[in-house]
């Protein structure tokens, strides 16, 4: 089918395409009339006239068939209501611009599939006509209103037979069974929307403007580029100004044709020339030629019909449909109808804007005549740009391959391709040009997270091309202004932005040689096939730049480099000489890359990083040089006596860690000024050959300290103090964050509860602090499947300044070391062997390999990562007593796997059980299909090896506010940074402190930090993702909490909500807990903890079991914090203490150190079974009720709530059968007006057994998280008002709005909800109808889709919890329209609203038909102002948030 044929686009509507009456009720019809006919909703007058059921589609196709027509394709369509309305807006006119009738239009058009027939009429009855077909067709069909229709068959007596097929299918104006296209422009739009070419061609356009568009359209100009930008894709190749225009080619751009002699046609070419004439005059024209994919449909939809009458009613958001009037122009003869190349409905001078697709044209460049495909012509100027595809692309082999391919389809040749993996030193040298600015760190890090892809690539105007292909460079702007573009689709955001392009051809030649060397300029143009996209994603790295000759040359230059290092030894300097020949080979040639010789002239191109044993800069503390210097330092209370008792106990407990200790105080004292002491001090250290040191008893780090400035002008660099411990009695009021030391020296504050020195060695306080500074940090990693290569385990170790020691290192450093130890000399004999090595062997020389007290060893390293040590054969508490209680364990598996593992339990390996206990061990998922880099795996292990970070955006509204968050902030042990100006420190100085590798298990709290959207980025990407984000205000730091609100793990609060003092202050005090903890406690015996610990687990809980005696329920002090850090310790974000004591004072002092993370108290208890009783009912312990008590909910203003009756036995027969202990622990938390900590109880059967999953259900109701629903239209503010009410309450808001199908938002929510401690969540996209990925299963063993709301609900009870409240935010259409940009048009806003409907209709009748027994429904409207949307909201969140506490009434008897 060809341009010049005459064509019509017909959809047989919803009502009729099945082949039956599927008409909707009107509500007008009479019921009585309506049920008398054979057509559901229609009269039996008015079916008396429509065909019969079954033989509506064979009358229509015969009717075609006989008229002429043929049928080219067809299809079956279900249009939405957002494609409807881009096709069918001019049905709004036609209508009479009611929008309640176009509404029911749009409605009916998306009821059901439609059928959709491309016909094209024969050409003898066309006779070169290409508006037959249409006006042929409106014939056939008739008047676009079915009942005007069969009046005027019925006025004409037309036999009944050959009625028009609107009159015998459709009801009325609005479902009239039949819609066709309404004009030519319309009828080439319906065709490239339903019928899209099967490959997309590359086509050329040359648009004119003459002046009197520019004096018509001020920002005509303009507003066509950004139409072009977004819906078209294509791309401006040349633009020029002050074009002057020939006769020839005013007639090309008429569509006319010359023809010698006199007539119709060379008479309408002289009256467009003169008119050209008149209207251009010597102010000439602007030209843009355009290069796109499917022109001839796009640009015409995007510049309309030159008619603008036609233009405002077919294409009202058309270029030409702005124009303000209509300017003069030329008349054609009558029945004069141009070629194949014009535009058909009349010339563009109404406009002012020109448009044709003539190959001829050619306005102000004649040299540039290249053809759209194949090779360029001889004489056609080739360009040659650089592309690279970036590593967030490059390691997905299906992207690399759509990129491939639409650089083919825009005309490129790639001449040359190389994928390889950059360093840092190349990366930085690439990008010179950006050092210093504040995004270059991030630039580097994720341009050397993995391999690129490195293209040249020519054709005429490349570097435009290939740029406009690209997009802009950040890829959420690109996805509002350029959806189409390569950053758009694959992009992230304006770093990892998938793709990169010269912007010169002064820079394409500087890149291109860089990359390719002289390679770069041989391009062979005659062989121009297009490559492979998977040979392209696949193929080896390249030496890019290097070219050398022969081994000689290979080896000449590394002995260069081993001269120029120095290496006095020669077996190490062969040894070095080795590795490096090593990595050149690794490095090497591609297999069908050929030699080629050195240019005559030195060239700048990339060059291999050949060096041996290089540090990176990118991460932290790994020189050599480097030492851990912690000074310690006491409050002017703490007296001699208790200091010489700490340091008694630091120097026993340090005494294998290769720590040396003095005295500074003492020293002093030894020399008579305090230079000579510090010099003294300074010679030891140097001499004492020792990399960690403890300064005991220092001054106060301050300005003033002549200590600290003494040592610091006389130490080398490496010796300089990086950790303070500063310790002072508990009850001390001092404020020690504001007189504490600079930035780069973190302190750590240690609180002593008394000078007592007893007490202070047998309840082991400084117990916390050498967990924090001096003890070693160890992770146990087990990956049995081998899921990751150990150099991404590595790389990500190395990120969080950890340490990878695998089994077999361990064993190669015994071997290459002088270690003359029995256990060394043992166990090289077993290895010799080949018999099994006995744990007793292994762990003392891992833990003097820890502690760097290893023979050999040197290091300073304090993190570890453990890997492919034999833990099967190892005892939990054997390792506990050598290398202390570890941090984490975590256990590799597929991500599939762990899927799978949601209704199955997990087989953790036999040795993790005792780890388990403790809550310690972790699973990280590992998608097994998708390619792994180092970035993904180190988002992985964030979460855990990572230090604990908080951050506050801006600063505190008053001092007390900033006293209460160092307070609390100083109480759970974190080091307070001061970011404020002019303390603020660089993303870099960050990095170096918090993920050093000499830190311990320091928590950091960042005041005034990160200032800026850029910097926070930066922090996140390079630095790690805090915990926890705090702020006071929104509107001073919204820009830096949009960055935040993309990791939804990370907790938000805002706490400059006036509230009660005491209800805030707890609050601030969980989120630095940053835990949540229920508390079981009773009969406890009946739980099987393995059990519990295999539910619980996807709700983010662990479990410890603590089993506290009545007797030990004052707990003292060091217990308390025993206590609190054995929970702390568990990795879940959540804590169910299992066996916890039964004391109130216990838990009103865990609550005034965590606030209300202490969150509620299960108590069972069971009820001894009475003998059965024969005037009783058998049921009596079940149905019996209780005439003294009975339970129920209230919330805490007193209202009565819902009821919700405990299953199993009455809460009276509970409550006599309650210890005294628990009564009084009851009653305290039922009634008590003050504290936080909610309680309830479990009853159960004595004869109940063990492990039922009665009470385990019973456990899990009251574990599981309160969930809101929310929606509204996503141009209205009401998720701005949800996030910032939701920050207000410490509430989690989950954003499901960009998943593809119900599970996969599911299982987002679910992994959310097992990562954060929230007590409840506001849902915003779920559940949602209509879903792309919820058609149909995306491989043979997915779990089948949730198409229905029903069953989304249902899966989301079962995983998480019930959908408790939905929240409905307005806005009416015309609000929506003064508030949004301009370029978000009313059609934006309406395809929005209707997708709001269809996702979120079912949701809103699921509340209203009472389906859902507790949920309810509030409205808030967003027409009105945004506080006042806030305040409304804020009410009905904290109605639904209101703790329902358990209450025991006496009944009246």
């Amino acid at each position: 089918m060809v341009d010049d044929d005459s064509f019509v686009v017909v959809i047989l509507k919803p009502e009729i395409a099945t082949g039956n009456f599927k008409f909707a009720s009107t509500g007008s019809t009479n019921k009585s009339a309506a049920e008398s006919s054979s057509i559901p909703g229609v009269s039996a007058v008015e079916a008396s006239f429509l065909l019969p059921n079954g033989h509506i589609i064979p009358h229509v196709l015969t009717k075609i068939t006989e008229e002429g027509f043929e049928i080219v394709q067809q299809r079956m369509k279900q249009f939405t209501r957002v494609e409807a309305r881009q096709l069918f807006l001019h049905e709004l006119q036609r209508l009479e611009n009611d929008e309640q009738a176009y509404s029911s239009f749009i409605v009916s058009m998306s009821r059901g599939p439609s059928q959709v027939l491309l016909l094209r009429l024969s050409p003898t009855i066309a006779k070169g006509d290409v508006n037959a077909a249409i006006n042929k067709w409106n014939g056939i069909a008739g008047a676009w209103d079915p009942a005007i229709a069969r009046k005027k068959a019925l006025a004409g007596s037309v036999p009944h037979d050959q009625w028009p097929l609107r009159a015998l299918c459709g009801l009325d104006a609005i479902q009239s069974g039949i819609t066709n296209s309404a004009h030519l422009s319309c009828a080439r739009r319906e065709r490239f929307f339903l019928f899209p070419p099967a490959t997309p061609r590359l086509e050329r356009a040359t648009i004119v403007l003459l002046a009197t568009f520019h004096s018509n359209f001020p920002n005509g100009k303009e507003y066509l580029l950004t139409k072009l930008e977004k819906e078209a894709r294509a791309v401006v190749v040349a633009t020029m100004e002050n074009c002057t225009l020939s006769a020839d080619e005013v007639v090309m751009l008429c569509s006319l044709t010359r023809i010698p002699g006199e007539g119709p046609m060379q008479e309408a070419c002289v009256n467009v020339v003169r008119h050209a004439d008149q209207v251009v005059g010597d102010k000439g024209v602007d030209v843009l030629v355009i290069e796109g994919l499917d022109l001839s449909y796009s640009l015409r939809a995007v510049v309309g019909p030159t008619n603008l009458e036609l233009a405002r009613l077919y294409f009202p958001e058309s270029v030409r449909a702005q124009m303000s009037s209509k300017q003069p122009s030329v008349e054609l003869p009558a029945g004069l109808y141009s070629d194949k190349t014009a535009d058909h409905d009349a010339l563009g001078f109404e406009s002012g804007l020109f448009m044709s697709f003539d190959a001829r044209l050619n306005i102000g460049n004649p040299t540039d005549g290249a053809r759209l495909a194949g090779a360029p012509p001889k004489g056609t100027q080739v360009e040659r740009t650089f592309g690279i595809i970036k590593p967030n692309a490059a390691h997905k082999p299906e992207v690399v391959k759509e990129i491939i391919n639409l650089v083919s389809l825009f005309g490129f040749t790639v001449e040359h391709q190389r994928r390889l993996r950059l360093t840092r030193d190349q990366a930085g040298e690439f990008y010179a040009e950006h050092r210093g600015k504040v995004f270059f760190e991030t630039l580097l890090s994720f341009m050397t997270s993995g391999e690129i892809v490195a293209l040249q690539l020519s054709r005429p105007h490349a570097i435009r091309v290939w740029r406009a292909l690209m997009g802009p460079t950040n890829s959420s702007k690109a996805r509002e202004t350029h959806p189409w573009t390569l950053r758009a689709r694959f992009g992230e955001d304006g770093t990892r932005n998938a793709t990169h392009g010269s912007d010169s051809s002064v820079s394409a030649a500087r890149e291109l040689r860089y990359f390719f060397g002289s390679a770069s300029i041989a391009g062979d143009l005659s062989n121009s096939s297009t490559l492979n996209a998977r040979i392209v994603a696949q193929r080896s790295i390249a030496i890019p730049g290097a070219s050398p000759s022969s081994v000689e040359k290979i080896l000449a230059q590394g002995l260069q480099e081993l001269m120029e290092i120095k290496v006095s030894d020669p077996l190490e300097a062969c040894r070095w000489l080795g590795t490096w020949l090593v990595n050149y080979r690794s490095h090497g040639l591609d297999e069908d890359q050929q030699l080629v010789r050195e240019p005559q002239q030195p060239t700048r191109a990339l060059k291999l990083d050949r060096s041996v044993n290089k540090p990176s800069s990118s991460v932290p503390g790994t020189d050599q040089e480097a030492r851990k210097v912690v000074a310690i330092v006491f409050g002017s209370a703490v007296d001699n006596n208790l200091r010489s008792s700490i340091l008694g106990i630091i120097q026993r407990r340090l005494e294998e860690a290769r720590y040396k200790i003095i005295d500074v105080s003492a020293e002093i004292k030894r020399h008579p000024d305090p230079s000579t002491g510090v010099s003294s001090l300074v010679k030891d250290l140097k001499a004492c050959g020792r990399r960690r040191c403890v300064l005991f008893d220092c001054e106060e780090l301050t300005q003033r300290s002549m200590f600290h400035r003494e040592f610091k002008a006389q130490s080398p660099t490496e010796w300089h103090i990086n950790f303070v411990v500063r310790m002072d009695l508990d009850n001390t009021q001092e404020n020690t964050f504001t007189s504490s030391s600079p930035f780069d020296v973190p302190v750590v504050h240690v609180n002593l509860p008394g000078s007592n020195l007893q007490k202070l060695e047998a309840e082991n306080i400084l117990h916390g602090c050498f967990c924090t500074v001096f003890d070693a940090s160890v992770v146990l990693l087990d990956d049995p499947q081998q899921l990751v290569p150990i150099s991404l385990w590595t790389e990500a170790a190395k990120r969080f300044g950890f340490h990878l020691l695998t089994f077999e290192a361990l064993i190669a450093s015994v071997k290459s070391s002088s270690n003359e130890s029995d256990e060394a000399r043992l166990l090289l004999q077993l290895l010799r062997s080949g018999s099994n090595v006995p744990s007793k062997l292994i762990l003392p020389l891992l833990r003097r390999s820890i502690l760097g007290s290893q023979p050999g060893s040197n290091g300073v390293h304090q993190k570890f990562l453990l890997m492919g040590f034999p833990w099967s054969k190892m005892q939990s508490s054997e390792l506990e007593k050598e290398i202390g209680e570890p941090q984490s364990v975590l256990f590799v598996n597929s991500r599939g796997e762990q899927l799978r593992f949601k209704t199955t339990a997990i087989d953790f390996p036999a040795w993790m059980n005792a780890f388990r206990k403790k809550g310690l061990v972790k699973r990280i998922g590992i998608d097994s299909v998708q390619p792994l880099d180092p970035d993904t795996v180190s988002k992985t292990l964030n979460g855990v090896l990572a230090p604990v970070i908080g951050c506050f955006l801006g600063e505190c509204g008053d001092q007390q506010q900033l006293q209460e968050l160092q307070a609390v902030a100083k109480a759970q042990g974190f080091v307070w940074i001061d970011c404020t100006s002019p303390n603020a420190p660089t993303v870099h100085k960050l990095r170096q402190v918090l993920l050093s590798t000499h830190a311990g298990l320091e928590k950091y709290f960042l005041y005034c930090y990160p200032h800026t959207p850029a910097q926070a980025v930066d922090f996140l990407y390079n630095v790690a993702v805090p915990q926890f984000v705090l702020h006071s205000g929104y509107s001073s730091s919204q820009d830096v909490l949009k960055v935040f609100d993309a990791h939804q793990a990370i907790v938000q609060a805002d706490i400059s909500i006036p509230q009660a003092s005491d209800a805030a202050l707890s609050r601030l005090k969980s989120i630095f807990f940053r835990k949540q903890v229920v508390a079981v406690v009773g009969n406890v015996g009946i739980l099987n903890l393995p059990q519990l610990r295999n539910v619980v687990a996807p709700l983010g809980y662990d479990v410890i079991d603590v089993q506290i005696g009545a007797d030990s329920v004052d707990m003292e002090y060091e217990q308390l914090l025993a206590f609190e850090r054995r929970i702390q310790a568990t990795q879940a974000p959540r804590c169910l203490v299992i066996g916890a004591p039964e004391s109130s004072n216990f838990y009103h002092a865990l609550e005034s150190r965590i606030g209300c993370a202490m969150h509620k108290i299960l108590i069972l208890q069971h009820v001894p079974v009475r003998a059965p009783n024969p005037d009783a009912l058998d049921d009596e312990d079940f149905g019996d009720s209780d005439e003294e008590e009975g339970q129920s909910y209230t919330d805490e203003n007193d209202s009565d709530g819902d009821t919700e009756p405990l299953p199993g036995v009455k809460l009276g027969k509970v409550m006599k059968a309650l210890s005294p202990q628990l009564s009084q622990l009851l009653q305290t938390f039922a009634t008590s007006a003050t504290s936080s900590i909610l309680i309830d109880i479990i009853g159960f059967l004595e004869s109940t057994p063990r492990g039922s999953a009665f009470i385990i259900e019973g456990i899990v109701a009251h574990l599981r998280p309160r969930l809101v629903c929310v929606v509204g239209h996503p141009f209205s503010f009401y998720q701005t008002i949800a996030r910032s009410c939701c920050r207000c309450h410490i509430t989690g808001f989950i954003d499901t709005r960009q998943a593809m199908s119900s599970l996969e938002a599911i299982e987002k929510i679910e992994s959310i909800v097992a990562a954060t401690p929230h007590a409840s969540y506001c849902l915003d996209g779920f559940p949602r109808a209509l879903l792309p990925g919820d058609t149909k299963p995306s491989g043979p063993a997915s779990p089948s889709p949730l198409r229905y709301v029903a069953q989304q609900l249902w899966e989301l009870n079962r995983r998480v919890g019930s959908l408790s409240t939905l929240v409905r935010f307005t806005a009416t259409v015309k609000s929506l329209e003064e508030r949004t940009p301009e370029k978000i048009t009313r059609r934006i806003l309406d395809e929005a609203q209707d997708e709001l409907e269809l996702g979120s209709s079912d949701l809103l009748d699921w509340f209203a038909t009472g389906k859902s027994r507790h949920g309810a429904t509030s409205e808030v409207s967003c027409d009105q102002t945004l506080e006042d949307a806030q305040e409304e909201f804020d009410s009905v969140l904290q109605q639904v948030l209101r703790p329902r506490r358990l209450v025991v009434k006496q009944k009246a008897t």
